[in-house]
């Protein structure tokens, strides 16, 4: 659950809106995103150079539930026909950078320049500590091998049916794949 998206999503006010108004009624709600739990939305509502940006927390019908005056707006009262779309904005770009991916899941350390996957607290470059399945390497042929490697490279050479790295000159073999 989160902040929902569509293309392109424009109506009209239905009803007019005071300034305290939480319902916002409209032409119709089709081509905007359904919005259960926990969704969300930001709404702009627009009437000549008056502008405000709204959180759509529900939407029933051609009516959402809205707080209002969000990224850096003011609640302003719009009358029937005024734009309402849903448009790119600041707080918009702010719910998606805060949601991020789940941090148990996959942690950017910035500060360390490192990864984890399943690993909060990475020690290393690329962290997959505790997950206990595997880890996909590239797989390609012995001609499909990087142009211009460098020393560390590490993928499984079907041609040769097993492990190669590369050690700064030339490629070789590392144990395990062979039958």
């Amino acid at each position: 659950m989160g902040v929902k998206f569509s293309n392109n999503a424009s109506t009209t006010l239905a009803t007019a809106i005071n300034t305290t108004d939480t319902s916002v009624v409209v032409a119709s709600a089709a081509n905007f995103p359904a919005l259960g739990g926990s969704d969300h939305s930001y709404i702009t509502l627009q009437t000549g150079s008056t502008i405000e940006i709204v959180k759509a927390t529900a939407l029933s019908s051609n009516t959402f539930t809205v707080v209002r005056g969000q990224g850096g707006t003011s609640a302003a009262s719009f009358g029937v026909g005024s734009q309402v779309e849903l448009r790119m904005n600041t707080a918009l770009l702010q719910d998606v950078k805060d949601e991020g991916p789940d941090p148990a899941v996959l942690k950017v350390d910035q500060s360390n320049n490192r990864v984890g996957i399943l690993n909060t607290s990475p020690d290393v470059s690329l962290d997959v500590g505790s997950a206990t399945d595997a880890v996909h390497v590239p797989s390609g042929t012995t001609a499909q091998r990087p142009g211009s490697p460098a020393a560390g490279y590490f993928r499984w050479n079907s041609t040769e049916s097993q492990f190669e790295g590369y050690d700064g000159s030339d490629w070789g073999e590392i144990g395990g794949g062979g039958a």
